[in-house]
């Protein structure tokens, strides 16, 4: 019998602590070749309003499953959130489909967890200021993520479209277990001193000057995956050590990259 799991079900699951280092775990698998995760699919609507991307994985002895995401950048016109979708997890002796559920909370707390790992190994072990750019479902569990694996003290966060959500923003982030996050008036202000600043915007165009971070800082891109569209300026990419979860994907998808290669910058 197939399990069915709502967005509730699966969020009472997600430990971001736990999360962390099973995903760092995965990447060891993929890094070694034990993986099969093929790059994924992408079908834009006609109108160009949205996509389906569709994402499969093999990990034998351990799972086969397909993530369906959608995104659609009017859906808060209908009272919905931008990125929907489903996870499917097929049992790997028969094909059965296992389980059904929801992978919106996946969706979110994987990318987190994921940058967990990379904040782990790649931000200073003092870090103790996070600026986030971007409010909407990664924002929070990012402040977890970071939380997890560095001694954060102080949390800054921007969002051009904030203003009118601040006190429901606040609770969220207190319901997850962070205790203060200051709302900021501009990118600059969460940026400047930041150890580590996570952009998770769905801007297509930069978000962030590179002239306002400090050295050493901690960058962790995930709001594009779009080779026309980036949240990073050149700037930043020129000043920045740069490592890829998959180079890849980033070769075919990331705008952050791929605009400054084009301009002859790096």
């Amino acid at each position: 019998m197939t399990l069915m799991l709502s967005k509730s079900d699966v969020g009472r699951h997600l430990v971001m602590e736990e999360l962390i280092d099973e995903m760092e775990e995965g990447f060891f698998a993929f890094s070694d070749g034990n993986v099969e995760m093929p790059q994924r699919i992408r079908l834009t609507t006609i109108d160009g309003g949205g996509y389906g991307a569709f994402m499969p994985c093999y990990l034998p002895g351990q799972g086969l499953g397909i993530k369906i995401n959608t995104n659609f950048r009017e859906n808060a016109d209908h009272g919905l959130p931008r990125i929907l979708g489903l996870l499917v997890l097929l049992d790997t002796a028969t094909g059965m489909p296992l389980a059904i559920m929801d992978s919106t909370a996946i969706t979110a707390f994987r990318t987190a967890a994921v940058s967990g790992v990379a904040m782990r190994h790649l931000a200073r072990e003092n870090a103790e200021v996070l600026g986030i750019l971007g409010a909407g479902v990664l924002s929070v569990p990012h402040m977890l993520a970071a939380s997890a694996v560095r001694p954060i003290r102080i949390i800054r966060v921007y969002s051009p479209h904030l203003s009118a959500r601040q006190e429901d923003f606040a609770l969220a982030a207190r319901a997850a277990g962070v205790a203060t996050v200051d709302i900021v008036a501009s990118a600059k202000q969460a940026a400047a001193d930041a150890d580590i600043l996570v952009t998770c915007t769905s801007s297509a165009s930069p978000v962030l000057d590179g002239r306002w971070l400090q050295s050493g800082a901690c960058i962790i891109a995930v709001g594009n995956a779009t080779p026309n569209s980036r949240e990073l300026d050149t700037t930043t990419v020129m000043r920045s050590h740069v490592i890829c979860d998959s180079w890849r994907a980033c070769i075919l998808e990331a705008g952050d990259l791929l605009i400054p290669i084009k301009e002859g910058s790096i």
